[in-house]
């Protein structure tokens, strides 16, 4: 290291390190730094490291400006790789740079210097075999000569064969150079390493006050000559050693003295040590015998704790064996205290079994002598039972299972002590129950389905289309109802069953009729509580005697595995019961549902709603629920094919031409079928395929309505029209169903049409020239003609609506509306009720077309006075409208009129 003494004598200090301009790491005119350094850095790639840079000039070209263009030449080191160098050529204008040229240094090029000397200050790169020549300037000789040793320097890390070829270069200058360089950089190293383990030294191994010795040390020294310094250092050791011998031999006395003590001290270490190995064996011998009396103690201890123990469970033995009851007095199940003395023997039996001294002679004796009691209990269980299994208990059930009822603990036990034994008795009651049930189901079904059979012979042919019979209650076929019968007949009600259409030629048709009806309601619900009684009594028979679990539905936060279990337990139940009941139940309720529809295939409609109410009633049993369920596809079925059957009966139906319509027969007849489908129904939400059934029925009335309406002559075909549509829309408003809206919307769309055309079209216009000639003015209201121009026009003039006003008097003009409601009256029905309804909107429209010719006389004739001479007032008080109706129309039709909208003013 090399070292700076200072005059006021401090410690020495190394020197920094000295720069000489020549490698890249120490030139600072190589190092990118500032703006343009970062620049630079940003051009390159992330991971290459600059290792030479130089500022050149481009020789024989200048800027806009007249000075030369600067470049920047750089070679740069990829990092991770041994001699991946690649070497920029990058052009700067202002704060901008550009990558002109790039190669790598393994290329082929050579770098021409012009001169050995320092004549030219300028050098030529030649790329590829001369093909790119670049011309480059150094400011200076200093700077060319550095650039062209740092590059030597650089490429002598290459392989020989990849070293670039130099032209004009001083070779000697070159190496020698090189030489003196790396040995700077050698001595810079040494000195940067003396001042590391300098201070490592200080920091580790030197206290403060060594450290101050040291610094007083150098302080004195004489730094100019270090064989001076090294010869008075070592004459110092030299004294200092001598006297640290003539110290020891001083003290050698005392180190005797010293070493005897150590001996004696040793002896009596040695004398205790063997005192206390004799002390602890002593004590050993003494915990010995502490032990012995201290297991001798607690054996003592434990052999009267057994003892008290031993009495204590002799005890309770004595206490099990003293048994409730006298085994020989229980000889008979029917004993009442038989049931309750199984089952506490069987608990002795259980407990002495469990006992510590169930081994002793008189327990095992108890013991057998218990078995053999409950082995004869198994047995007399089982014929008691099978005995009364074979009892006739036709028709008495209930009575049957209270009678097993009783039983119901003893069958539990007896499942744990002979499972044998409690599948025979089960199956023995599965047998016989099965038989037994049989033959009351039979019965009971055959003497109902002789009911349903007579009952259903005195009405007939209560379809739509059936053929009418001899008698007066059973003529379905006759479209027209009499006028007579019906005059009697207010719809003031359409939710009361009077209020549904009557049947025949009066109304005791149809209430003898809906009477059978109710009476067949009536007999199926008795079959259906029939059926309930019996599935529901046997479910809970099965689980309080014979353990079978209630059937359970799926709860959907049961976890798969548990769903499954108790889907595995509900099949059991299930199978028990369709072994006991299913078989002949079914088979009789479908045989009494098909004799039904055969009775009446109206019964379809009763059988189906019923059934589908039962089978999704949340209070009572999932497998009533399911056994409904498998009945319904039969009803569904039925209930299909009878509305089937009334479209097609209410397309065929046959209407008569010579007489009145009126409302239709099936039109009564959806009255009825809709009355008693929702009486049914109740607000049921799953009524999907009653309402299928509504949609197809009123398709098929829909074009019977338009059929009757083109096939009748007595009247128009506009009365039939919106007189059946109307009964029709009003009954569908009641029934409040989303899915006829649209049937009702078409309905009132008929009625409106139909009544407006049969007003304009049937009846006449009582002012008809009138109408006819205003209809002329206001076709002749355009935007190019005022209103008050309309009279110039010959056909539309003044004196011609003068005339025709002179040909309507009073008397011709009420003439002509008397003729109107007297054809109305005429043509329409009593039933329907719609003549006031019809005759208003008649003169509704004749006062309103009044209304709008007066105002349109005032507006195109102005200042003529023109007005009716029918007395339009005395009129109104004659039919009585009121005045005030008329003049709202009137100023509606006046404020819609407009000039660029004549037509507005219809």
């Amino acid at each position: 290291a090399v070292v700076s003494t200072q005059s006021t004598g401090s410690t020495p200090k190394l020197r920094a390190p000295l720069s000489l301009g020549f490698s890249r790491g120490m030139a600072t005119k190589y190092t990118a730094k500032g703006r343009s350094g970062d620049a630079l850095s940003s051009v390159i790639g992330k991971d290459e490291k600059i290792k030479l840079h130089a500022d050149v000039m481009k020789k024989g070209q200048a800027s806009k400006g007249g000075r030369p263009k600067k470049y920047h030449i750089l070679v740069t080191h990829l990092h991770g790789s041994q001699n991946n160098y690649t070497l920029y050529i990058i052009h700067q204008n202002k704060d901008e740079f550009k990558v002109k040229h790039k190669f790598s240094l393994i290329e082929s090029f050579a770098v021409d210097f012009l001169s050995k000397d320092s004549s030219r200050n300028d050098f030529v790169f030649s790329i590829n075999d001369n093909k790119n020549a670049l011309h480059f300037e150094c400011s200076n000789w200093t700077k060319k000569k550095t650039f062209l040793v740092d590059l030597y320097k650089l490429c002598k890390q290459l392989p020989k064969e990849s070293m670039p070829e130099y032209k004009n270069v001083d070779y000697g200058m070159l190496e020698e150079t090189v030489n003196l360089s790396d040995t700077l950089q050698g001595m810079q190293e040494i000195v940067n390493m003396s001042e590391a383990i300098a201070h490592e030294y200080k920091s580790k191994y030197l206290t403060t006050a060594e450290e101050e010795d040291l610094e007083k040390v150098c302080a004195n020294c004489n730094w100019e000559s270090a064989e001076e310094f090294i010869s008075g250092q070592s004459k110092e050791l030299s004294g200092l050693d001598n006297a640290n011998i003539h110290s020891i031999i001083s003290v050698e006395d005392e180190i005797t003295q010293l070493f005897v003590t150590m001996d004696d001290a040793i002896r009596k270490l040695k004398q205790l040590e063997q005192n206390l190995d004799n002390y602890s064996t002593m004590l050993n011998l003494k915990e010995a015998l502490v032990l012995d009396i201290y297991n001798q103690n607690t054996n003592s201890s434990r052999r009267v704790q057994n003892n008290l123990a031993l009495v204590d469970k002799t005890q309770e033995l004595v206490e099990l064996l003293a048994l409730p009851y006298d085994l020989a007095d229980l000889s008979s199940v029917r004993d009442p205290h038989f049931s309750s003395a199984v089952l506490q023997i069987q608990d002795r039996v259980t407990a002495i079994r469990a006992h510590e001294l169930a081994e002793m002679k008189c327990a095992q004796d108890t013991l057998a002598k218990c078995e053999d009691f409950l082995c004869g209990a198994v047995k007399m269980l089982n014929v008691e039972l099978n005995g009364m299994f074979q009892q006739d208990w036709q028709g008495k059930h209930k009575a049957r299972h209270i009678n097993i009822d009783r039983y119901a603990n003893l069958l539990e036990w007896c499942k744990r002590f002979d499972k044998n034994v409690y599948n025979a008795i089960l199956q023995a009651y599965v047998e016989t129950t099965k038989k037994g049930y049989q033959t009351e189901i039979t019965n009971y079904f055959k003497e109902k389905s002789n009911l349903i059979q007579k009952r259903s012979n005195l009405d007939k042919g209560f379809s739509f289309g059936a053929k009418p019979s001899s008698k007066p209650i059973a003529s379905t076929m006759d479209l027209s109802a009499s006028k007579s019968s019906l005059s009697s007949f207010r719809r003031d009600s359409l939710g009361s069953l009077d209020s549904i259409a009557t049947r025949g030629s009066g109304e005791s048709g149809y209430l003898q009729q809906a009477e059978h009806n109710s009476k067949f309601d009536q007999i199926l619900m008795r079959h259906m509580d029939f059926i309930k009684s019996l599935i529901v009594n046997e479910e809970e028979h099965l689980n309080l005697v014979w353990g079978f679990p209630v059937i359970a539905e799926h709860n959907p936060e049961m976890e798969d595995a548990e769903w499954a279990k108790v889907k595995e337990e509900n099949g059991k139940t299930e199978r028990k019961l369709a072994e006991i009941l299913g078989g002949k139940l079914i088979e009789e309720f479908i045989q009494f549902l098909e004799t039904s529809n055969k009775t009446d295939s109206y019964y379809a409609l009763f059988m189906y709603l019923r059934l589908i109410k039962a089978s999704h009633a949340h209070d009572t049993s999932y497998y009533l629920r399911k056994f409904y369920g498998g009945c319904m596809v039969r009803a569904k079925n039925n209930f299909d094919m009878f509305i089937r059957a009334q479209v097609t009966q209410i397309r065929e139906v046959r209407v008569n031409k010579s007489k009145s319509c009126g409302i239709l027969r099936p039109v009564h007849k959806f009255d009825q079928f809709v009355q008693e489908a929702e009486n049914l129904f109740n607000n049921e939400e799953r009524r999907i395929e009653l309402e299928k059934g509504y949609i197809a029925l009123l398709d098929a009335l829909f074009q019977t309505v338009d059929r009757a309406a083109k096939e009748q002559q007595k009247v128009p075909g506009e009365v039939v029209m919106f007189e059946n549509y109307h009964h029709i829309s009003r009954r569908l408003a009641w029934m409040e169903l989303a899915t006829l809206s649209d049937h009702l919307r078409t309905c009132n769309k008929a009625y409106k049409d139909n009544l407006e055309a049969y007003i304009s079209e049937k009846l006449g216009n009582p002012i008809e020239k009138i109408s006819t000639f205003f209809a002329g003015v206001k076709s002749c209201l355009t935007p190019a003609m005022r209103p008050e121009e309309v009279g110039f026009n010959m056909n539309y003039s003044k004196s011609n609506l003068t005339k025709l006003l002179e040909e309507y008097q009073f008397k011709v003009v009420k003439k002509s509306i008397d003729n109107s409601i007297a054809k109305i009256d005429k043509h329409l029905s009593k039933e329907e009720c719609l003549f006031s309804e019809v005759r208003g909107r008649y003169l509704t429209t004749f006062f309103a077309h009044i209304t709008e010719y007066s105002h349109l006389m005032e507006l195109c004739y102005p200042g003529s006075k023109l007005q009716f001479r029918c007395k339009v007032e005395e009129l109104r008080t004659i039919y009585g409208m009121e005045e005030e109706d008329d003049e709202d129309v009137g100023q509606r039709l006046a404020a819609s009129a407009r000039w660029d909208d004549p037509g507005s003013l219809l």
